[in-house]
C-alpha cells in the first residue's frame, strides 16, 4: 500500500488498515508494506505524525524509506 497509519491522510490508508485488522481478528498474521517517502512528499509541515502508533498485535507494518527520499515515489511511478 502507498499509505498506512500513521503515515496517511485518510481514505486509502484507513481502508487498508480496516482490511488488515479484519484479517488479524480472524487469526491471520498480516504484514503491510507502505511507503513513508510518498507520505513525506505530500505532507505539509503542519501535519504531525503520531509519535507512537499501536496496531493490532498480529499486524506487522514495514515502512519503506529510500535514499532518494521524496523522489523515490516519483521514480517508482515513472519507471513502473
Amino acid at each position: 500500500s502507498t499509505f498506512y497509519p500513521p503515515y496517511n491522510f485518510g481514505g486509502d490508508g484507513i481502508a487498508v488498515r480496516r482490511l488488515a485488522v479484519a484479517l488479524a481478528e480472524r487469526g491471520h498474521h498480516v504484514e503491510v508494506v507502505h511507503c513513508v517517502d510518498a507520505f513525506r512528499a505530500l505532507q505539509s509541515s503542519d501535519v504531525p505524525v503520531a509519535s507512537e502508533y499501536v496496531d493490532h498485535p498480529a499486524i506487522v507494518h514495514h515502512g519503506l524509506h529510500s535514499r532518494a527520499g521524496v523522489l523515490s515515489p516519483l521514480i517508482t511511478q515513472q519507471t513502473g
